[in-house]
């Protein structure tokens, strides 16, 4: 009886560790994004899932600015440059003396207050209405898809005495990443998202 007991308490223990290292390990991922088209542009509004693992949210707690960047691609079939590129980027920092989280979007405008770093989290994951490519740069006769991706990026560490570390090392140096299907332009010129009317 002893022995079941102890093989049962051993297997017990195998899950929590193994859940906890899931934890630390789930899939970072870019799901596939939402295309807006508007009288002017194309735009995109994307998210990175799971990007601040267990290791990273121990680092934002203690300070340190941490930079998360969607980068989006406009790319053609059979053409190995982009057309175009278009990044927006987020960061998140602790502020030890309010004791509170900051998110601040690329464009400085958007400066967030938290009270947990989960709900910093989701925010700093999100990113929205990113203007990828001007309608007048799509051609009626032309193909186009969207590679995104997430890039983490460097920070200073007071512990480390103020150096630089690359935050993609949390990563494993690997980019989540997704590319969309490809789109006539011509339907995209005629997917004009129509203004709202008051």
């Amino acid at each position: 009886m002893g022995i079941i007991i102890g093989i049962l308490l051993a297997a017990k223990s195998i899950v929590i560790v193994t859940g906890l290292v899931a934890f630390n390990k789930a899939a970072i991922s870019v799901p596939p994004p939402t295309l807006i088209v508007t009288e002017r542009d194309v735009r995109l509004s994307g998210e990175v899932r799971n990007a601040f693992t267990r290791d990273l949210r121990k680092l934002a707690a203690t300070g340190a600015e941490i930079p998360l960047y969607l980068y989006v691609e406009v790319r053609q079939p059979r053409v190995d440059k982009p057309l175009r590129t278009a990044v927006a980027g987020n960061s998140l920092t602790y502020d030890l003396i309010d004791k509170k989280y900051r998110v601040v979007g690329s464009a400085g405008s958007d400066t967030l207050w938290f009270g947990t770093l989960d709900s910093a989290v989701t925010r700093a994951c999100a990113f929205g209405d990113i203007e990828v490519i001007p309608l007048t740069e799509v051609r009626a006769d032309g193909q186009y898809y969207f590679s995104v991706y997430g890039v983490l990026g460097k920070a200073r560490v007071e512990a480390l005495q103020g150096n630089t570390i690359d935050l993609m090392q949390y990563w494993d140096y690997k980019r989540p990443g997704v590319r969309t299907e490809a789109y006539a332009g011509l339907v995209l010129l005629q997917a004009v998202t129509p203004k709202a009317t008051p």
